[in-house]
């Protein structure tokens, strides 16, 4: 997503008349842009309370059958909780609001239009920012956050849930030293068969099995609890180099392999060139982008040994979630404060992930 914060936003007009339904029905207002990206716009609300919400405004038609599968969730500690989706009803005209408790009584969301997402408003920093600054974060504060994301997944798949979106930008720390995974506008329920074939993912972070299924439109192997366990893996990648595959490709000199189709050519060569690396090459890599006085860092061979394990091709290979909980919960620092490690960071100041830009209804 592109951070807006502090400009003025003028709402256009399909906008201003979700805005005016989400205060009618949940007395909402809409006070401040927090974000934007392709999938919505991020704005802060506020209610006739003062309890404060982070609302995301939907920038195209969508079915809400994604979002009803966060929605669903029951509440967790490293989750940002889904309280309300505001809907609309195309045949009738009119807005609907679906809450947590009615998530499951949810039938025929097909007829629906999702317009908007109302959710826990996470003030602090997201992992995207941290990315950005020259000194990555190491293995001290990779433990600590991966750690938690274990927690996050393994509650998503204990109710069936995929998050199917992995990635920095999806992963918010708290002042009080919680991790937060938000966004779950890619999610699914796994059906009666345990797999789905939705063709979907953010690029540079799709799983093996979905740039397959993107090369094979006709005879699709579907993925399953594994592919968020492949993104945990390139989460992990990320916050101990400061480097994204794209990068990690770009100063390589090797030949790209052929692409069968526009869909795998942009988003989809990055990450088969990675899952088929050999596990020695994977660490040689680490190791070239790793700073000197991480190498030195307690633990550090234990976040290698869940990176090589959770980004194997074959989605049967893979550490399990229960499998990566196993090997963290031997390390004293996955225990440790979140909030401490941030701040014990050399990094200039980061701004909290809201403050709020002036919006207009017009």
């Amino acid at each position: 997503m592109d951070d807006i914060r502090g400009e003025p936003q003028k709402l256009t007009k399909e906008e201003s008349q979700t805005a005016t339904a989400l205060n009618e029905l949940l007395g909402i207002r809409i006070h401040g842009l927090i974000q934007c990206g392709g999938q919505g716009t991020i704005y802060h609300g506020v209610d006739g309370n003062n309890a404060e919400f982070a609302v995301k405004i939907t920038s195209r038609p969508q079915r809400p059958y994604r979002e009803l599968s966060g929605l669903g969730l029951p509440e967790h500690p490293n989750i940002a909780t889904i309280f309300h989706l505001l809907l609309y009803d195309p045949n009738h005209e009119k807005y609907l609001t679906v809450s947590k408790k009615q998530a499951c009584l949810m039938r025929r969301s097909d007829r629906f239009h999702l317009k908007a997402v109302v959710s826990q408003l996470v003030v602090g920093w997201d992992l995207a920012e941290i990315l950005m600054h020259p000194t990555t974060p190491g293995p001290k504060l990779a433990m600590i956050i991966v750690s938690q994301l274990v927690q996050a997944l393994k509650h998503c798949h204990a109710h069936n849930v995929l998050h199917r979106d992995m990635k920095p930008e999806n992963i918010l720390f708290t002042p009080t030293g919680e991790v937060k995974l938000v966004d779950f506008g890619l999610a699914g329920r796994l059906p009666e068969n345990g797999r789905r074939y939705s063709l979907l993912g953010s690029p540079f972070f799709l799983s093996p099995e979905v740039v397959n299924d993107a090369n094979h439109r006709d005879d699709r192997y579907g993925h399953s609890f594994p592919l968020d366990a492949w993104g945990l893996g390139l989460v992990l990648w990320m916050t101990l180099t400061g480097t994204s595959l794209a990068r990690l490709f770009s100063q390589d000199g090797d030949e790209k392999p052929e692409a069968k189709d526009f869909f795998a050519s942009k988003c989809c060569t990055c990450s088969t060139r990675f899952a088929r690396m050999s596990d020695e090459q994977k660490i040689t890599r680490l190791f070239k982008f790793i700073r000197t006085e991480a190498k030195k860092e307690s633990g550090l061979a234990t976040l290698v040994e869940l990176i090589i394990g959770l980004t194997k091709e074959s989605p049967a290979e893979r550490l399990t979630l229960a499998d990566a909980e196993k090997v963290l919960g031997q390390e004293p620092l996955s225990r440790t404060n979140l909030h401490e490690a941030i701040s014990a960071l050399p990094l200039p100041h980061l701004a909290a992930a809201v403050s709020p830009g002036s919006v207009s209804l017009g």
